[in-house]
């Protein structure tokens, strides 16, 4: 999923990636990167997709009013709530199509590099 979404977007969901994968630092036992993805919550970069899912995330819009796009993601964010992590989101969060649905999960733990 990571080398798709870099591949899509270019240098600048590469670099996001880049950053997280050198800076996370997660409990153990608990990933230190996930991926927003339009219809499947929270993923891993090394989550392996084929055409099919391709094609699947390409049909729901990211967007907060969107329930097959805020569903998947309340749903996948279960193990990050009740950890201790920090959670750090770097994407645009000019909108609330990340913020309205992260934020009532993680409250203060939700950071944002300036």
């Amino acid at each position: 999923m990571g080398d798709v979404f870099a591949f899509c977007s270019g240098l600048y969901f590469r670099g996001k990636l880049t950053y997280a994968r050198r800076f996370a630092a997660p409990p153990e036992g608990l990933a230190g990167v996930f991926i927003i993805t339009p219809s499947r919550g929270l993923v891993t970069p090394d989550t392996l997709v084929g055409l099919r899912d391709l094609e699947e995330l390409a049909g729901v819009p990211v967007d907060s009013a969107e329930p097959r796009f805020t569903e998947p993601l309340k749903l996948t964010t279960g193990i990050l709530a009740y950890s201790p992590a920090e959670i750090v989101l770097l994407g645009s969060v000019a909108t609330g199509n990340y913020l309205d649905t992260l934020l009532p999960i993680f409250g203060e733990r939700l950071r944002f590099p300036l």
